[in-house]
Formats: structure tokens, C-alpha cells, sequence
């Protein structure tokens, strides 16, 4: 499942991870992660809100290519 962007939190500090994020469930901050039917992506985008910052959180235009059950 594709699930649009949350900025991946706009900040990630060691050890902490991201410590505002505008979803519930934090395994689906940012990348690939197992939802409860099946893989979730959620990608950090690409621009920022207020403050126009970003903090160990780069950027992602993610490229998916999606082909048929079989093909190489």
C-alpha cells in the first residue's frame, strides 16, 4: 500500500527518532514497514511546513516500479 508523506517527522534526533510526527503509529514514520494486511510505504516528501526546516530528515521523491506477480 502506497500511503502518501508525513515529512518523516522534519526531525530526527540520535537516539530519539522523530519526536512530532502527524500520525499515530510511528512504524510508519517514513520507508517501508508491515502493516497488519500488508507492506506499507510512506515517503518523507519533499517540502517542508512552519518552520521550513529539516533536521536529519532529508528529502524523498521515492520512484516505485510495480509489475505483475511472475515478472522478473
Amino acid at each position: 500500500m502506497l500511503a502518501g508523506h508525513t515529512h518523516g517527522g522534519k526531525i530526527n534526533l540520535p537516539l530519539i527518532g522523530s519526536p512530532i510526527l502527524p500520525i499515530r503509529h510511528r512504524q510508519y514514520a517514513a520507508g517501508l514497514a508491515q502493516g497488519p494486511h500488508c507492506p506499507v510505504y510512506t515517503s518523507r516528501g519533499v517540502g517542508t511546513t512552519n518552520p521550513p526546516i529539516r533536521f536529519r530528515c532529508r528529502p524523498e521523491l521515492p520512484v516505485i516500479t510495480l509489475r505483475r506477480s511472475g515478472q522478473p
